[in-house]
């Protein structure tokens, strides 16, 4: 039987926020991406490409931001 929340009780549920855990993912990225493409000569492509992927991130969640 499950059990029932109480007229005007909030309850929070507790889940990370992914839109602000993914510059752990681009932080290694950058790095690990010089690496594995020495030598290509499309290199600055790419590195600019993901660059501009998170900075358009960090544009979203700071436009998103409703406490400012």
């Amino acid at each position: 039987m499950a059990a029932e929340i109480p007229q005007g009780k909030v309850v929070h549920r507790r889940e990370p926020n992914w839109a602000l855990l993914v510059p752990i993912f681009y932080a290694p990225a950058f790095p690990l991406m010089r690496i594995a493409l020495k030598g290509n000569p499309r290199l600055p492509q790419y590195y600019a490409g993901a660059l501009g992927a998170a900075l358009a991130h960090a544009a979203y969640i700071m436009f998103s931001d409703s406490s400012v």
